[in-house]
């Protein structure tokens, strides 16, 4: 669900459009892989055109950390290079967060890709 208007402010935004999966399985989206997560978004933030919009013009950044995180499924890494998303993996998690991500990564992560 997504309030008429948001996903066009999203796309108008010159921001970084990031997306943090959640770690682990969300109860929201039971059953729900890593991929598929993805896609809904992109089909969520896309629902708000007329016309087709490129998927990077409403997210174009992924955070992980494949090293520590533990994700539901594979990430689509054909699909987000087609779509122009780009995927940084990087450390976010600790061994004092696990299985959550560190707080001060996360948020030094975010704040690097604001300059």
């Amino acid at each position: 669900m997504l309030p008429t208007g948001v996903a066009q402010a999203i796309a108008k935004s010159d921001v970084p459009k990031v997306y943090v999966p959640n770690l682990g399985q969300d109860p929201e989206q039971f059953g729900t892989d890593l991929a598929e997560c993805i896609r809904v978004l992109i089909k969520t933030l896309k629902s708000d055109f007329d016309s087709d919009i490129a998927p990077h013009k409403v997210l174009n950044v992924i955070l992980i950390d494949s090293q520590n995180g533990h994700y539901s499924g594979e990430l689509p890494k054909v699909e987000l290079k087609k779509w122009g998303i780009q995927l940084i993996d990087i450390p976010l998690v600790t061994q004092q967060s696990a299985p959550f991500y560190d707080n001060h990564l996360l948020a030094n992560a975010l704040l690097t890709l604001s300059d």
